[in-house]
């Protein structure tokens, strides 16, 4: 079994399905549910505590994050990804649970089309000691 299991909610913000799992991994698909149109440029979109992160082990962890890829370094494009507890952030053994939350700021004009960005997750056992 891993150290941690990401899920995504099954609350209101994930209604659309913008979060979803297949073949034993998790996707984030920001573009369902906003119809034809997309993001509008000057917009802001936000999906509050949409993936959960949980410690399947029995020890405390501590939860970093990191982001990676163009969706997060495009000009005129800003994705927030937030955790809760804030990152790095001590996630409790036997079961205890983080969430992740996006945030996504459009600016005027934007070519969103193919971007794709990969979220990293570590987890450092027994808070900020040892691997």
């Amino acid at each position: 079994q891993a150290l941690l299991a990401l899920s995504c909610s099954d609350g209101p913000v994930n209604a659309d399905g913008a979060c979803y799992i297949q073949d034993g991994q998790i996707y984030l698909d920001f573009s369902r549910g906003i119809d034809d149109s997309g993001f509008q440029p000057g917009s802001a979109y936000e999906f509050a505590d949409l993936v959960i992160v949980r410690n399947n082990s029995t020890e405390d962890v501590t939860v970093s994050l990191v982001t990676e890829g163009d969706l997060f370094t495009t000009e005129g494009l800003t994705v927030e990804v937030t955790m809760s507890p804030a990152a790095p952030g001590l996630v409790a053994g036997n079961g205890g649970t983080a969430t992740i939350s996006f945030k996504v700021t459009v600016g005027a004009e934007v070519d969103l089309s193919g971007l794709s960005g990969t979220l990293r997750l570590t987890a450092t056992r027994g808070g900020a000691g040892g691997q």
